[in-house]
C-alpha cells in the first residue's frame, strides 16, 4: 500500500512541476500601402540590444489580397516589424523609430560603428543598422510592437509611404 501511495505521490509531483509552454498570441498586420502592392514585411523576436541579422534571425510573410498578415508570437513580447525596401516603400515617419543598440561610449566605438543619421555622438544612443548598407537611416527604421496576453490577438496598422 505504501508503494503505491509513493508512486502515486511522485507521479502527482512530477506532473506538478512541468512547466507548460505559454499560451500564444497572435499580432495581426494591416499593410496601408499607397501602391496597392503585396507587401514582404519581417518580424524579429530579438531584444533591442541584440543585433538584428535579417533572413537568419527574422520571420518573414508576404501579405494577403487584402493587405494583411497575422504572425503567431509570444504574449506580451516586443516585437519589431521592418518593410524591407525593394518596393520604394518606407515605413510613415509617423510611427517608425530605430532599435536601440546601447550608448556610445567613445570616439573609437563611434568611428567602428556604422555611420548614423543624426550624427552620433560620446554618450549618444547607438542604433542597429537593419539592412546592412553601413549607415543607419530612414531604411533601418521599425514599427516597435508588444505582443497582446495570452490568448489575444492584436490588429496593428503598418502604414507606408513612398520614398
Amino acid at each position: 500500500m505504501r508503494i503505491k501511495l509513493v508512486i502515486i505521490l511522485s507521479v502527482v509531483v512530477l506532473f506538478a512541476s512541468c512547466k507548460k509552454d505559454p499560451e500564444s498570441a497572435r499580432i495581426i498586420v494591416n499593410i496601408k500601402s499607397g501602391s496597392g502592392r503585396k507587401v514582404n514585411v519581417y518580424i524579429s523576436k530579438l531584444s533591442d540590444q541584440t543585433k538584428i541579422y535579417l533572413r537568419k534571425d527574422t520571420l518573414s510573410a508576404i501579405s494577403d489580397a487584402n493587405g494583411q498578415l497575422s504572425f503567431k508570437v509570444i504574449p506580451n513580447k516586443t516585437y519589431y516589424l521592418y518593410h524591407y525596401i525593394s518596393d520604394e516603400q518606407i515605413i510613415a515617419p509617423s510611427v517608425a523609430s530605430f532599435i536601440k543598440a546601447g550608448v556610445f561610449s567613445s570616439a573609437e566605438e563611434i568611428n567602428n560603428w556604422p555611420r548614423q543619421t543624426p550624427p552620433a555622438t560620446v554618450g549618444g544612443i547607438r542604433y542597429q543598422d537593419i539592412n546592412g548598407d553601413g549607415a543607419i537611416d530612414r531604411y533601418d527604421e521599425v514599427l516597435t510592437v508588444t505582443a497582446p496576453a495570452a490568448g489575444k490577438t492584436l490588429n496593428i496598422d503598418f502604414p507606408l509611404i513612398d520614398r
